[in-house]
This record gives C-alpha cells, sequence and structure tokens, in this order.
C-alpha cells in the first residue's frame, strides 16, 4: 500500500505546500477539517500517513472525531503552526504523548 501526507489549513497558510506536491486541502473551520477526516476515514483508498493540521483548527475539532480517525496506527495528525507562529498547542500535545508513554513529563524543568 502506498502511503501519502497531506496538509490542511486555511489557504494563505498552507498554498506553499501545494507547490511541493502535497495534498492541499483548504478549509475556513474545524467543522471543514472534521468532516474532511470523516471522509478520509470513511474511503479505504485515501492513504494518508501524515496529515499536517494547523494549529488553530487542530484546537477545534471535537475529542470524539479525533479518536476514531486516530484510532489506528495511522495517520498521525501533526499540528502546524500558522503564519502568526506557533500557539504551543502542539507542544503541549506532543508533551502529553510523551508522558503517557514514559508515565512521567520528562520535559519538565
Amino acid at each position: 500500500m502506498k502511503y501519502s501526507i497531506s496538509v490542511i489549513g486555511k489557504k494563505e497558510e498552507i498554498l506553499a505546500f501545494k507547490g511541493v506536491g502535497v495534498d492541499t486541502f483548504f478549509v475556513n473551520t474545524s467543522l471543514d477539517v472534521e468532516g474532511l477526516l470523516l471522509k478520509f476515514r470513511k474511503d479505504k483508498t485515501v492513504t494518508y500517513a501524515v496529515i499536517f493540521l494547523s494549529e488553530e483548527l487542530f484546537q477545534g475539532i471535537s475529542k470524539d472525531v479525533l479518536d476514531r480517525v486516530t484510532e489506528g496506527a495511522l495517520p498521525a495528525i501533526i499540528p502546524l503552526p500558522g503564519i502568526n507562529g506557533s500557539t504551543g498547542f502542539g507542544d503541549t500535545r506532543m508533551r502529553e504523548f510523551v508522558k503517557r508513554a514514559v508515565g512521567s513529563d520528562i520535559f519538565a524543568s
């Protein structure tokens, strides 16, 4: 099976990815993202190993939808900082994953 990469976000944030051949999906709201992710989940011909998603839109996705879409090993959904920089959401999310995997917050200072 051949896997690919996609980027989901507002046009002004992700247009450059289209130029390098990445599948890009322009959306404006988190509800649009949820619909797209559920469509990917349902369509067995869509095989994204990694989905980059703008942080701003990622934060608005319901936990239920996120859990359904990521219940298997793939796809990995990675927060992508917006044009105004990172909100810290991606760092917080990564810290939570590491804490769950390791059993303690190894990034604590």
